[in-house]
């Protein structure tokens, strides 16, 4: 009797947490080098990053190599013709994102808009 309550107990601490995951589908919006807006909408399966951004000109550029766990993210663009590395982490509702650009990273804030 008292495994069964342990098991049951574990089975519903594990759901209980699952609930509580952060989730960072949908749209995000923010500025990059305080200049340009951006946007980003994203789509998580399991540990899978995938997604598209939008720049100002209104152009899609879609994520590759995108994984998202523990509250980091990471993935590839494609900016100016040549591919950027970002990383990045959620905390409180906002994504900070680290592109690494080849002269110089650039950080941008991300909140989510839908």
């Amino acid at each position: 009797m008292v495994k069964k309550t342990i098991a049951t107990l574990i089975l519903l601490l594990l759901f209980v947490t699952s609930l509580f995951a952060t989730d960072i589908k949908g749209h995000w919006t923010g500025r990059f080098e305080e200049q340009y807006d951006i946007a980003f909408d994203f789509k998580v399966y399991d540990e899978v990053l995938n997604g598209y951004t939008t720049d100002a000109e209104g152009k899609t550029h879609h994520l590759y190599y995108g994984v998202f766990k523990d509250d980091e993210l990471s993935f590839t663009i494609d900016m100016m013709g040549d591919p950027v590395k970002v990383t990045g982490k959620i905390k409180d509702d906002v994504i900070t994102l680290i592109f690494n650009m080849p002269d110089h990273p650039v950080s941008v804030e991300l909140i989510r808009t839908n």
